[in-house]
């Protein structure tokens, strides 16, 4: 089994070879404060698949990485950056300038279940490390 620390560097050149030739984004008017590496949740530096998901298509890559850069990458568009937060216990995201609260439902080293609240409806994702394979 490889362990969280050695997969962070691997996850991280893996998504930076699939993202190659795209530019990043400059960032937003009032980008999310730094996470001390130190006390960053779980879920950090860990590349996420959908697996199930009320709206977004099964398959898409999120990934909360340690500088507060959140990457969204799927095989049928272009990656998108945006900033994330965690302080507190509150989780924010935010993609293109606008600030999502996020509800924590569930973590564990298996999985990541999350409530995105914006306009509308919230968004309900249950995300899986991406080496796991897909649920049918």
């Amino acid at each position: 089994m490889i362990h969280r620390s050695r997969l962070a560097p691997v996850a991280a050149a893996a998504l930076a070879l699939m993202l190659a030739g795209c530019s990043r984004p400059e960032p937003a008017a009032t980008p999310a404060t730094a996470t001390d590496p130190t006390d960053a949740p779980d879920f950090v530096n860990v590349v996420w698949r959908v697996s199930r998901s009320s709206s977004v298509a099964p398959g898409m890559l999120y990934t909360f990485l340690e500088d507060s850069t959140l990457v969204l990458a799927s095989s049928t568009g272009a990656p998108a950056f945006g900033t994330w937060s965690y302080r507190g216990g509150a989780l924010t995201m935010v993609e293109e300038s606008r600030a999502y609260p996020v509800d924590l439902v569930s973590l564990t080293r298996d999985s990541l279940q999350i409530v995105i609240r914006g306009p509308g409806m919230p968004v309900e994702l249950t995300l899986v490390p991406a080496h796991q394979p897909l649920a049918r």
